[in-house]
């Protein structure tokens, strides 16, 4: 599974047109397992005492306690278990709750064991202790296998037998919805949402959908599991949500019903089969619209950009661009591009840089249409561009509507607000 890299600076990158790597901050990190380059067995005892213990015969894993064992899924847990990174913190600060969530021990060789056991504390903190040593771990996120272990992390996963999936419904008491790989944006504007899904039959405003949910729905649909169960299908009123799945192949529609304290009954309605499946790996697929999107408000690349304008009540502020594209002798593009403020050529490193500040805008809410707005609009971004030979243009106003928000109202849809504070930051840095 790709690691997740954040989408923010990724698209903020591309946007900009960055060639220098983002600087972060060098956190001192440990990590517990890294000096361990082979196994010959571990072990997993969860917080219910349910044991489990996995051998290798050198040709493939094996287990009298598991079966149906998928030896690709048993690399991608132990890979997530090698690379846990932490940071030692004083024991001093830690109230954990009496049972682990997990007592992971792992063999090097036969002679040899390395034991971790897992906590979590009331605010839902998760730390680790390593046997033979008296440091506790703090671990900001731990997998969802660690967190949650079930067997059935470590087995064959259920063939939906869909294909290529093309198309994922919701449905729930209160709202339906669909994600497909169709785009209403146009190409330019789609290009910076490298997930290559967009949410459709919510809002008028077109989202794509935030890569790493998406990058989790699609791997955990490709290796669904569960336990297979004769318990009752849900009933419609037992029902807590219905993903319908379309590819080229075929469709599958699993049927949620209601969680209960450690797993989900899912029935699969054209396969007619039922499955328990953790909690947290059903979590995946409950999916709140807004939520799961790119909700910037308007990212335009800026070697597509002409111009853009930014109206406030007492100032305009212009900002245009020119771009010469050129072809070397191996048919190599190149792009090079001026950029001037209100007529005056701009430093090019500065200014892609403070564009990000305006390519950043996000929405922050739905707009309910309880609060009144003011006619007259507090600021007007009005976008120029080029997309595939047609130049395009977009308004956006933003309307006061609070102490800290703005109704946006983009080509004449009002959906969404955006946050004053932000709004501020972007205007300062181009005044």
């Amino acid at each position: 599974m790709i690691k997740k890299l954040s989408l923010f600076l990724l698209i903020l990158g591309l946007v900009a047109g960055c060639s220098k790597d983002a600087e972060s901050s060098e956190e001192k990190v440990v990590q517990p397992f890294q000096a361990i380059t082979q196994l010959s067995a571990f072990e997993i005892t969860t917080k219910n005492n349910d044991s489990y213990r996995v051998e290798s015969n050198d040709d493939e894993w094996v287990s009298d306690d598991i079966d149906q064992l998928d030896q690709m899924a048993i690399s991608n847990f132990l890979e997530k278990v090698v690379s846990l990174k932490a940071t030692i913190v004083d024991e001093a600060d830690i109230v954990v709750k009496e049972k682990t969530l997990l007592q992971l021990d792992l063999y090097p060789s036969e002679d040899e064991k390395v034991e971790m056991s897992l906590y979590h504390d009331a605010e839902g903190n998760y730390y680790g202790k390593m046997s033979g040593t008296t440091d506790w771990l703090l671990f900001s996120k731990l997998p969802m296998e660690l967190e949650e272990f079930s067997k059935v992390y470590l087995q064959d996963a259920i063939d939906l037998k869909v294909g290529m999936l093309e198309t994922i419904q919701f449905e729930d008491p209160s709202q339906s919805f669909e994600l497909n790989q169709t785009s209403d944006f146009s190409k330019v504007e789609a290009a910076p949402f490298i997930s290559g899904w967009f949410l459709h039959d919510v809002y008028d405003t077109p989202f794509s959908i935030e890569y790493q949910t998406m990058d989790a729905i699609l791997e955990r649909l490709e290796n669904f599991r569960g336990e297979a169960t004769e318990e009752a299908i849900p009933s419609e009123a037992e029902t807590f949500f219905t993903l319908r799945l379309n590819g080229s192949d075929g469709q599958e529609t699993l049927v949620f019903g209601e969680p209960d304290e450690d797993s989900v009954l899912v029935h699969l309605e054209e396969a007619n089969e039922s499955y328990r499946i953790p909690l947290l790996f059903a979590g995946t697929f409950q999916l709140t619209p807004f939520d799961i999107t790119d909700n910037f408000i308007s990212i335009i690349p800026l070697d597509s950009l002409r111009q853009v304008k930014l109206k406030t009540t007492d100032k305009t502020l212009l900002i245009e661009a020119e771009h010469e594209v050129t072809t070397n002798d191996e048919d190599e593009v190149s792009i090079s591009s001026d950029f001037f403020l209100n007529g005056d050529q701009l430093d090019e490193a500065a200014f892609r840089k403070n564009y990000q500040y305006l390519a950043a805008l996000k929405y922050l809410n739905p707009y309910d249409g309880s609060e009144p707005i003011k006619d007259e609009a507090s600021l007007t971004i009005t976008y120029q561009f080029q997309s595939e030979g047609e130049v395009l243009l977009h308004t956006i106003d933003f309307y006061d509507l609070n102490e800290e928000e703005y109704l946006v109202e983009k080509n004449g849809i009002r959906e969404f607000t955006a946050k004053k504070e932000q709004l501020y930051e972007m205007l300062e840095v181009f005044e």
